[in-house]
């Protein structure tokens, strides 16, 4: 009797316990206690827990190294923990920076600019250098222009009346937003591109081009045009930020656009094409409708969408520009940026349930919040925090 009292007490105990692991570990909240933007490391109640300056783009070692840019002064640097700068090089990385997964290296995207007689261009390179910053390898577009169009991809320079990062120039080639290193995952057994250390990297323009290039930024493995996407019978043109593979071998992205481009009354035309800028006329991209944007698991072995996230009704999650997605183990992190309402981040489960929102504080009724903009991610290296001597 009393035997069998101990084997029911001791199975009572070991199926709690399972219990109580197994709902912590689908918990969502769970998912991360830390996220960063603006390169302050924030706790999930909103509180900065570190900020060591007031740099855009940011990521972090183990030892308190922070590797920071600012893209509109034109400067990187590595600092080590205590915050002496380490080296600095005078360049405009934009968009996305970061150490690639074994620490040994970084990455980053960098506005070139390319000057003739009556013209000066801007365009993209992808570039990676060890944490000397010395150059490991260095992928420009206007460097393949001619392979890019044998491939089917229209790169017509834009012109433009403005200037970016504080770079000035006439035309715009690219618009590079994101690359990522790819971990293992099974997609490679059937595609090699798609093999680890390999690196996925988006461009916007004419055609909406995303290509996997090699561990050395030097060939193009494998490519595709992303401008359209077909969905409910309809084609929509794409917009798209933060393109990255995941472990499962998917490819993972935020098209902050979507719309179809439809004929309006000729009000509206005339509304959307122009605008009265400071005494100047400023000419616009065609008219758009049924803005939305989505979040995108991706099939590329199949081709086939495998989730995707775009709130009811549709049009009521639109992030006008930029934008940055994380599939955790039972949510999606997301950061979004519109001119109008504002920017932020949120947290929401595979079925579309909002779980979690963040505002960040420096968001105005007059000016954009720069939340979207700057990469807004969750935050796992407590090391880093254990080494700046740092907790909640």
């Amino acid at each position: 009797m009393q035997h069998k009292l101990k084997i029911a007490i001791i199975t009572f105990v070991l199926a709690l316990l399972f219990t109580v692991f197994y709902f912590t570990k689908k918990n969502p909240e769970n998912d991360f206690s830390y996220f960063t933007y603006l390169c302050k490391i924030y706790n999930r109640n909103g509180h900065i827990v570190d900020q060591r300056n007031n740099w855009i783009f940011c990521d972090f070692l183990s030892d308190g190294k922070l590797l920071a840019t600012n893209p509109y002064k034109g400067q990187v640097s590595l600092f080590d923990k205590n915050n002496t700068v380490l080296w600095t090089s005078d360049e405009y990385i934009h968009h996305d920076l970061k150490f690639t997964p074994d620490k040994l290296y970084w990455v980053g995207l960098l506005s070139e600019i390319i000057k003739n007689k009556k013209n000066e261009y801007r365009s993209d390179c992808a570039i990676k250098r060890d944490l000397m910053n010395n150059h490991i390898g260095r992928w420009c577009v206007s460097e393949h222009l001619a392979e890019l169009s044998a491939l089917g991809f229209k790169l017509t320079p834009t012109f433009v009346i403005n200037t970016f990062l504080g770079q000035k120039f006439t035309h715009e080639i690219t618009h590079a937003n994101s690359i990522y290193e790819i971990p293992d995952n099974p997609s490679s057994s059937k595609n090699p591109a798609f093999s680890k250390g390999n690196y996925i990297i988006n461009f916007y323009g004419d055609s909406h081009l995303v290509v996997i290039l090699d561990k050395n930024l030097e060939k193009i493995l494998w490519y595709q045009d992303a401008s359209n996407l077909n969905l409910d019978g309809k084609t929509y043109k794409t917009d798209l930020h933060d393109v990255q593979v995941l472990e499962n071998g998917h490819i993972l992205l935020f098209a902050n656009r979507m719309y179809l481009k439809t004929k309006p009354r000729l009000d509206k035309v005339f509304m959307s094409n122009f605008q009265i800028n400071l005494g100047l006329l400023y000419f616009y991209k065609p008219y758009r409708e049924q803005l939305f944007s989505a979040l995108i698991e991706y099939d590329p072995i199949d081709d086939k969408i495998i989730w995707m996230y775009t709130d009811d009704p549709k049009g009521s999650f639109y992030s006008e520009t930029n934008g940055t997605v994380t599939k955790l183990e039972n949510s999606v992190f997301y950061s979004y940026l519109h001119k109008v309402a504002g920017g932020g981040i949120k947290q929401v489960n595979f079925t579309g349930l909002k779980l979690w929102s963040f505002i960040p504080p420096e968001k105005t009724p007059k000016k954009m919040s720069p939340i979207a903009a700057v990469g807004a991610k969750p935050f796992f290296n407590t090391e880093y925090l254990k080494a700046r001597g740092l907790s909640d």
